[in-house]
């Protein structure tokens, strides 16, 4: 039985860091796709299907999502306006 050599190549290590250091700094682009199964959630964009493992979603958008405020009142409502010159008024 013959043993297997194994060669480092030197170029792998810097390869991998430039991919690492690509994926840090680029970020990843919005696609439109549409939902084509809900659970487990899969969504066609393209030719490409996704599953939850390709995503990132808000938790705006899930059915367990819940958001409450307290809010206080005087019963009073004041409001200031500073005058400014220039901008566009946009």
């Amino acid at each position: 039985m013959r043993g297997v050599i194994t060669i480092n190549n030197p170029y792998t290590g810097l390869l991998n860091i430039m991919q690492e250091q690509g994926q840090r700094y680029n970020t990843p682009a919005v696609c439109i796709g549409k939902v084509v199964k809900v659970q487990p959630l899969q969504i066609k964009t393209g030719e490409l299907l996704l599953d939850q493992d390709d995503l990132l979603v808000s938790d705006l958008l899930t059915e367990s999502y819940k958001r409450s405020a307290h809010i206080v009142s005087s019963g009073e409502l004041t409001s200031s306006t500073q005058a400014t010159s220039g901008g566009t008024g946009c």
